[in-house]
């Protein structure tokens, strides 16, 4: 089944079911038929990426894939063909979940002189209306979405930071955000309501 000798960062299954993308560190995108009988056949790997792939969306239809690098560059892919494809091919599509820390719908969670490195992890509701952010230096934060701001000037930078409800932040590290209630991993050994990973918490929010 494991086609890499290197780290699988994350996993995610299509909508259709019928797909599974593993990123992983080797800079790339496994993907694998779901089969009968726990079967995985492997259809190709998805490659181009300058970085280890840390997060990774697929669309609605189960068509593309949206993939976001850990030196911060954001590919999309036509699941039809295992190529990449450009971002205006991409520019309409209804992404199905939207776990990656780069796009025109999270450019708002970046604050205004941001460093690159203050945002760990973003995850929007299931009705679309609420992105969960999780910040390097232990807040969880909830904004509307698409969380867009005040867009950017000719330099790329943030106009204005939207306005955002803290949930959260017990840790000096968030590392992960997943909706359920809320839950999202912490390096904190202390917390209340959370479960313990071996090293790591998982903490559960009431929305």
């Amino acid at each position: 089944f494991r086609r890499t000798a290197r780290r699988i960062q994350c996993v995610r299954f299509s909508p259709c079911g019928t797909i599974l993308a593993a990123g992983h560190a080797d800079n790339g995108v496994d993907i694998y038929t779901v089969g009968g009988s726990s079967s995985y056949p492997f259809q190709g790997r998805l490659s181009g990426c300058s970085g280890v792939v840390m997060q990774l969306d697929f669309s609605s239809d189960s068509k593309y894939l949206q993939v976001c690098t850990q030196t911060y560059e954001l590919c999309f892919f036509d699941l039809t063909t295992l190529k990449a494809v450009d971002g205006k091919a991409a520019r309409d599509v209804k992404w199905a979940s939207f776990t990656c820390i780069l796009g025109w719908d999270v450019q708002g969670v970046w604050h205004l002189n941001s460093t690159g490195s203050e945002i760990n992890a973003v995850a929007r509701s299931p009705d679309d209306s609420l992105l969960a952010v999780a910040e390097a230096g232990g807040a969880v934060r909830l904004f509307n979405y698409p969380c867009i701001g005040g867009g950017m000037d000719a330099n790329g930078h943030l106009h204005r930071r939207p306005d955002s409800v803290h949930v959260g932040g017990h840790s000096d590290h968030i590392s992960g955000v997943v909706w359920g209630c809320l839950l999202y991993t912490s390096d904190a050994a202390d917390e209340e309501d959370s479960v313990d990973l071996g090293g790591r918490r998982l903490i559960q929010k009431k929305r």
